[in-house]
């Protein structure tokens, strides 16, 4: 997974966590919502390995 992939996909992960949170009522900062979709990231990476979660940048294609 290059960098710019792996932004990209935090950013998804970022965004997709503030909505969840925005829909239970639950308000965060963008900065703490960026590193949750870090976390998220490792752990994933950890369990399903590095190039687990490229399809999101797919889907995010079909969206645009």
């Amino acid at each position: 997974m290059s960098n710019e992939q792996r932004q990209k996909i935090i950013e998804i992960l970022a965004y997709r966590y503030a909505e969840i949170c925005k829909a239970n009522g639950v308000y965060h900062d963008n900065d703490y919502n960026w590193k949750r979709a870090e976390e998220m990231l490792k752990i994933d990476n950890e369990i399903n390995g590095e190039n687990s979660m490229l399809f999101l940048l797919n889907k995010d294609d079909e969206n645009e």
